[in-house]
């Protein structure tokens, strides 16, 4: 789903020798790489907002989910510390794929 979006939304320019004057697709190690970084760092901040879920905003209202159910679904609370490292090699990791065509 992300890919097919990412085709819509994104274009790449064609080279100067090419026929067809319309941008073409980014390729698809570019939008394999873009795309996992995307669910990555949604999960990572599903993890780090886990505690803000298991905990109702007031004393009337049920909170969303219990520190079982979240655990059940392989979340556990992150600390900034460890969000931020994360989110670094997160970038260092998947960053320079699409930054690489065109340099």
């Amino acid at each position: 789903v992300i890919t097919v979006a990412q085709h819509m939304l994104l274009e790449s320019p064609r080279p100067s020798r090419s026929c067809v004057e319309s941008p073409g697709m980014p390729c698809g190690e570019a939008l394999c790489s873009s795309g996992l970084l995307t669910i990555c760092v949604l999960d990572l901040l599903l993890s780090w907002s886990s505690k803000h879920l298991t905990h109702s905003g007031s004393s009337l209202e049920p909170a969303l989910y219990t520190e079982l159910q979240l655990e059940g679904l392989g979340y556990r609370p992150l600390g900034m510390g460890e969000v931020c490292f994360r989110l670094l090699f997160l970038s260092v990791v998947y960053l320079p794929v699409p930054l690489a065509r065109h340099l």
